[in-house]
């Protein structure tokens, strides 16, 4: 059995995944639904022509980017982790496979520079996006992105931002995101100024608090 399997057993065993005769399926206490990656890709395409790309994957890279801030608190409130504690990372990136997004796989953690590297071989949206759109010449994984910018935005407290420097859904054979100070990254290359979210259209700490604040 694979830690994977191990995991998802353990959750279910802990009443953590559950189908409630409402129809409501909630992990871990959160409601959600099975989306097919069909349906998420062409969510995204239909985003890119009619908005633009530039800025239908900043929103994408938004929505992560609130979900991995979310999940740390959410983590440190739980467990009484520190927010600025190696052992918030873990479990986090063991969600991966649990949630879906692939085998996530920590590779660098430099606390003192704020750089963190996650590699990801069976990224299965960018798989299913290459199976459906073909070879693309750029990177798919946007919410992914944001997801993990998320996190390290919330543990290092800094403008963190993720980028691929490789994909799957371009033929390679893993997908590689980086995860650094947005000052840090180079502006000269266009394959990463593409990948730099629209800092413009992230949702402000006023607006997300009117948004979410219970009636």
């Amino acid at each position: 059995m694979d830690k994977h399997t191990s995991m998802i057993q353990r959750v279910v065993g802990l009443k953590q995944l559950q189908f409630l005769d409402s129809g409501e399926i909630k992990l871990m206490g959160i409601s959600g639904i099975f989306l097919p990656l069909v349906t998420w890709g062409f969510l995204i395409k239909l985003f890119e022509e009619k908005i633009g790309k530039k800025d239908s994957d900043s929103i994408l890279y938004f929505v992560g980017e609130n979900q991995g801030i979310q999940s740390v608190r959410l983590l440190s409130k739980k467990f009484g982790y520190k927010i600025d504690s190696k052992k918030i990372i873990d479990p986090l990136i063991n969600q991966g496979p649990l949630l879906g997004l692939g085998q996530l796989i920590l590779t660098r953690l430099d606390e003192k520079r704020k750089v963190m590297i996650i590699e990801n071989p069976t990224s299965p949206f960018a798989l299913n996006y290459r199976q459906i759109f073909g070879i693309q010449k750029m990177p798919v994984d946007m919410y992914l992105r944001g997801l993990l910018g998320g996190v390290a935005r919330e543990l290092f407290n800094a403008d963190m931002v993720a980028v691929e420097r490789t994909c799957v859904v371009m033929g390679k054979n893993k997908c590689v995101i980086e995860i650094k100070e947005r000052e840090k990254f180079s502006t000269d290359d266009d394959f990463i100024k593409a990948q730099l979210p629209n800092v413009s259209l992230r949702p402000t700490e006023i607006e997300l608090s009117k948004w979410f604040t219970k009636k």
